[in-house]
């Protein structure tokens, strides 16, 4: 009787290790990192309300002619391009600020709903065609956000776009699911160390 009494303790022991959803990948456990730039920018205080974020997050939000001359001026940091009206963004920025906050940093906002001179996006495409989205056909690629770049001295050393593969959207989402939102944050995770010191 102790016998079984000991197997069944045992057996709810073991079962509080056991991952409930084995096909959800386990969330990556993020250390603080630094991520130094001699570029300052001009930046203010970025509303992040549209995509359902309190006052105080890890955005600062820059133009796009200020993250065309952090490209030139060889700067360093993480750079979110995104469109408070897009689906995508509203999904991503949450995570993204989550991220961002587990190590310890702040990302540059870049507000593609707003007026911008196309001669500065145009200056731009050739810091970031690398992260632009290729048609199946390779006949063309396009600029698609969310864009999350991380750079290292005006070089982009990664990037994510949009959500996770393979996730499908109806359009009437107000978040991820639990998987897809660790699935996020892992990339997002990933792609932000890729600019540290």
């Amino acid at each position: 009787m102790k016998q079984l009494i000991l197997a069944g303790i045992l057996l709810v022991y073991a079962s509080m290790f056991v991952n409930p959803n084995p096909e959800q990948e386990p969330e990556i456990k993020a250390e603080k990192i630094t991520i130094t730039s001699d570029v300052v920018l001009t930046t203010e205080t970025a509303d992040m309300s549209a995509y359902g974020l309190a006052e105080e997050t890890n955005f600062e939000k820059i133009s796009m002619k200020e993250s065309l001359r952090f490209f030139n001026e060889k700067g360093s940091g993480i750079l979110f391009y995104a469109k408070a009206d897009g689906l995508e963004s509203r999904l991503a920025a949450p995570v993204l600020n989550e991220a961002a906050g587990d190590l310890g940093i702040n990302v540059y906002y870049i507000d593609c709903g707003e007026n911008y001179d196309l001669a500065d996006y145009n200056a731009l495409t050739p810091f970031i065609n690398s992260t632009f989205v290729t048609s199946q056909d390779g006949s063309s690629a396009t600029f698609y956000l969310p864009d999350v770049i991380a750079v290292k001295d005006g070089e982009v050393t990664g990037y994510h776009v949009s959500l996770v593969n393979g996730l499908i959207l109806s359009g009437t989402e107000t978040a991820l699911s639990e998987a897809d939102r660790i699935a996020l944050k892992n990339a997002y995770i990933e792609t932000l160390s890729t600019a540290k010191d």
